[in-house]
C-alpha cells in the first residue's frame, strides 16, 4: 500500500494595502482604507488577522479604515491549512487631517480703539496639532513672504496662512493694521485733547452741535482733511481725518 504525506512547513504571506489621500512627508491628509491579502502555495490560507494594538487580534473579512489622527500600528499575520502561522507584521500610518492655526499679535503704542501710532510689531504664532512646516504673510493677498521673524508694518491690510509638515494648508487669513504717524483726537469730554473749536474746516464740515452728542455726530459730513490752529498762534497743521467714533475723531498728518 501507498501512504501520500502532505507536508507543508512554509507559512503564509500576507500583503498590505493602504488607500488615502498622501501628503507630505509619509503622512495621509485623510482616513485610510485598509487592505489584507495573503497567499500560501502549499496548502493554503486558513485565515488572515489583524490587530491595533498587538494583543487584541480581529479575523480578517474585509478592508476597513482607519480614521484617528496621528500615528497608527497595523499588525497582521495570517496562519495557512497546515496551521504554519506566519510572523506577526508592522505597518505604522500617520494621518493629519487638521489644517494649523495661525494667529497674529499686533504690537505698538495704541493711540484709540485699534489705532497704533506709526509702525505696528506683526508676530505671527501657529500652532498644530504635530508639527507646522512654514507660515506666509502678503500685504496685497498675491506676493507671499515666508515669515520668519516679527516685523514692522504701516496701515495695511495684512493676509497670512500656515502649512503643515503634512501638507494640510490653513485658508487664509486677513487683518487690517490701522496705524497712524502723527495722531491728534479731538475729544469734547477729555480736557487734556482740543475740541472741535480748536480745529478749522474750511467749510467743508456741515452739520451742528457738539461731538459729545452721539447722535448728532452721525448727521456730521466730515471733509478728508482740516486744518488745526495750534493755540500758541504757530503755522496751521493740515490733518486727514482718519477715524470717527461717537465723541471722538481722530486726525493724522
Amino acid at each position: 500500500s501507498t501512504v501520500s504525506l502532505k507536508i507543508d512547513r512554509t507559512s503564509p504571506t500576507t500583503n498590505i494595502s493602504v488607500s488615502g489621500t498622501p501628503g507630505n512627508a509619509g503622512w495621509y491628509t485623510s482616513n485610510v482604507l485598509i487592505t489584507l491579502s495573503a497567499v500560501d502555495v502549499t496548502s493554503g490560507v486558513n485565515f488572515t488577522e489583524y490587530s491595533l494594538d498587538g494583543e487584541t487580534w480581529n479575523l480578517y473579512s474585509t478592508s476597513f479604515t482607519i480614521s484617528d489622527e496621528g500615528q497608527s500600528s497595523i499588525y497582521f499575520r495570517s496562519q495557512d491549512i497546515a496551521g504554519d502561522y506566519e510572523l506577526s507584521k508592522t505597518l505604522l500610518i500617520f494621518i493629519d487631517k487638521s489644517a494649523p492655526i495661525t494667529l497674529v499679535s499686533i504690537g505698538g503704542f495704541l493711540v484709540f480703539e485699534d489705532w497704533y501710532q506709526s509702525n505696528a510689531l506683526i508676530s505671527l504664532f501657529a500652532d498644530d496639532n504635530y508639527n507646522v512646516s512654514h507660515t506666509e504673510y502678503s500685504f496685497d493677498g498675491i506676493n507671499w513672504v515666508s515669515y520668519g521673524e516679527p516685523f514692522n508694518m504701516e496701515g495695511l491690510n495684512l493676509y497670512y496662512y500656515s502649512t503643515d509638515l503634512a501638507g494640510n494648508i490653513e485658508a487664509t487669513n486677513s487683518v487690517t493694521i490701522k496705524t497712524v504717524k502723527f495722531p491728534f483726537i479731538i475729544d469734547e469730554l477729555d480736557p487734556n485733547n482740543p475740541s472741535w473749536e480748536d480745529v478749522v474746516d474750511m467749510g467743508l464740515c456741515t452739520g451742528s452741535g457738539t461731538l459729545s452728542d452721539p447722535y448728532i455726530i452721525e448727521n456730521w459730513i466730515f471733509p478728508e482733511s482740516v486744518l488745526l490752529i495750534p493755540k500758541n498762534n504757530s503755522n496751521p497743521l493740515k490733518l486727514l481725518i482718519v477715524a470717527v467714533f461717537p465723541e471722538r475723531v481722530l486726525l493724522s498728518l
